[in-house]
């Protein structure tokens, strides 16, 4: 019940996709030129992990509603 009272699971991944924007960032903004497809890859991960925390965020606790 801690577990699912602290939401650590959901917090080890909110901060695991923070590390991996701040690399993919650093990595983008290190290029010389970038392509298309590296603004591409850089877009969906910003996208992707925006939607994800989207979804954290808006989920509602199913306990609290009984």
């Amino acid at each position: 019940s801690y577990i699912d009272r602290w939401r650590i699971f959901p917090r080890l991944f909110i901060g695991s996709y923070l590390y991996v924007l701040f690399l993919v960032t650093d990595w983008f903004l290190a290029l010389p030129d970038p392509s298309a497809s590296q603004a591409g890859f850089a877009s969906a991960v910003f996208g992707v992990g925006a939607a994800w925390f989207g979804i954290y965020v808006n989920k509602s606790d199913a306990k609290s509603d009984s």
